[in-house]
Parts: structure tokens; sequence; C-alpha cells
């Protein structure tokens, strides 16, 4: 009970840190609101004179980790829009990171050695879905009919009767495993 109580009366800070599952628009404003407020802190450590690498230091290590909070969870739901507005706060910050020398998106991506943020959520889906146990992934498809086949290595794909559920985590992840193996 005292654990509950100290949850209620913290109840805006545990609500910061906890992922909206069924709340996609939710949860991205509030990531967003979080590295737009970061992104003011970037932008006032320009007036101390430093380099551009320890800003790009600060924007990886500060910022962009709030753009990534639990991306294999809210990855799969992301609307076009969405992605507009994750991506614009990378831009911004490279705008601020580059001051002058910023020419446009790509190039700024090329000068500085990142990726979109598209790109690595996408990896980042990746990696964690390799490291999920397969006890919890469907099996493959040869070990569902015993034959041996070009897709054999692949898992079996789930099946999905609304777009809500083909969103989500598993079936997404399952898809990027496959994908992956296609390539």
């Amino acid at each position: 009970m005292a654990l509950i109580s100290r949850l209620v009366s913290r109840r805006k800070g545990w609500r910061q840190r906890f992922v909206h599952f069924n709340e996609n628009e939710r949860h991205v404003t509030l990531m967003l609101s979080k590295a737009n407020s970061r992104l003011f802190l970037l932008r006032r450590l320009t007036n101390f004179k430093l380099s551009p690498l320890d800003l790009l230091q600060v924007y990886t290590s500060f910022i962009r980790p709030v753009l990534e909070y639990c991306v294999p969870v809210w990855n799969p739901g992301l609307t076009s829009n969405h992605v507009r507005r994750l991506e614009r706060v990378q831009k911004r910050a490279l705008r601020t990171i580059l001051k002058g020398q910023y020419i446009d998106y790509t190039t700024a991506l090329q000068r500085t050695g990142l990726v979109p943020l598209k790109d690595r959520r996408e990896n980042l889906c990746t990696k964690f879905a390799y490291k999920l146990d397969p006890e919890l992934l469907p099996p493959r498809v040869v070990e569902v009919h015993g034959r041996s086949t070009r897709n054999s290595h692949k898992l079996r794909t789930l099946k999905c009767r609304t777009n809500r559920y083909m969103n989500s985590p598993m079936p997404y992840l399952v898809r990027l495993m496959n994908n992956k193996h296609s390539l």
C-alpha cells in the first residue's frame, strides 16, 4: 500500500516515464515536448562557444535517447505525421549544431555522421527482435510443415485480422526479422 501511495503522490513523474501503448499520439506529443525542452538547452549551450563536436555529443547523449525511448513498442504504430514531427527535432538540432554551415538536412546528416531517425528506429527494433527469447517468437516455417523451402528459415507470419494488431510490436518485429532474412 505504501508503494501505491508513493506512486500516486508522484503521479506527474510517473506519467512522464510511462509508455502509452494505445495512445501513440499522446506518447509522441509528450516525447516531443520533452525533446524540445532539451533542444532549448542545446541552443543555450551555443552561447558558451562549444565546438560542433561537443554539441553533437550533447545531442546524441541527452536529446536523442528521449526520441528513442521504448522504440520497439511504439514505432510500428507511427503515422507519417509522427515520423515527420520526430525527424523535425533532429533537423532543428543539426541546424543548431552546425549554425552557418547548415545547408540542408541530408548534407547535415552526412557531415555529422548521423542517420535519419526513421532508419535508426528500424535498426534498434531489429536489434531488439534478434535479442528476444526464441520461445516468444512464432516457429520457423520448416518447423511447422517440415519441408525445406526457400522461406523455411523465416518465421511463420502472425495472422492479423485488424490493422491495430498488425501494427502492434510482435507482428512488426516478426516482419522485420523476415525482411532482414530475405535481403
